[in-house]
């Protein structure tokens, strides 16, 4: 990763925060009450949730907005999974005691419909000082800072490559930190991404083949569209 540029946006990044506090604060806002929302589930509520608290919880993920039928979703994943199996996946999924290489490949094996994108996002609003998301615009906002060895397509977004992304992900959380943010974590990390780096990416060719939603992406393949 080139620390030098990387230096360069943090500092252009904190600077406009000064400048527009209230700005950011209302920017960063979503995500604190996404994280405070996915916070509030230990493994014992996840394991006791009804279908109706299960609908909520998989409707706000970012990864979501783009369904209007959030219930038709929602009805494939429990069709697909079993709702009891679905309730055991995720709990042991955020919260097991295995190493988060074995625990995402598993997940991303044995559960039907949610792919690298939303498995990421619900352990980055559990766990924000761990886990980053794992989407596209991280990836291109890394690439644009140097870093090689990405992912470009689904199978290859592995237990292990999340692992080394997430790394990547604290080196800028510790540079911020370091420049005054103290109580930063990577959901900090995410909207650096998306409001510093991003927008200097739109302009290059994309390195990454185009994302398809995960749900859709389950449905493609079981009605054997191409995508």
């Amino acid at each position: 990763m080139d620390t030098s540029q990387l230096q360069v946006l943090v500092s252009e990044f904190l600077k406009k925060q000064k400048a527009n506090p209230d700005l950011y604060s209302e920017d960063l806002r979503d995500r604190m009450n996404r994280r405070e929302y996915y916070q509030s589930f230990t493994k014992e509520k996840i394991l006791s949730m009804t279908e109706d608290v299960f609908y909520e919880y998989i409707s706000k993920l970012w990864s979501m907005l783009i369904w209007g039928n959030k219930e038709y979703v929602v009805n494939r994943l429990i069709e697909d999974n079993g709702f009891e199996n679905i309730k055991k996946q995720l709990a042991d999924f955020l919260f097991g005691t295995k190493p988060i290489e074995t625990r995402w490949d598993v997940f991303h094996r044995e559960f039907k419909g949610l792919g690298p994108a939303s498995m990421s996002e619900l352990l980055a609003y559990a766990n924000p000082k761990e886990y980053i998301l794992f989407n596209k615009n991280t990836l291109r906002s890394l690439s644009y800072l140097g870093v090689t060895g990405l992912p470009k397509y689904d199978y290859q977004r592995t237990g292990k490559k999340f692992a080394e992304i997430c790394g990547y992900a604290k080196e800028i959380l510790r540079l911020i930190v370091s420049n005054g943010i103290k109580d930063a974590d990577l959901l900090d990390v995410d909207y650096f991404l998306w409001d510093e780096v991003l927008p200097l990416v739109q302009d290059n060719p994309p390195l990454l083949s185009p994302e398809i939603p995960d749900i859709e992406k389950n449905i493609q393949q079981r009605l054997k569209i191409p995508a």
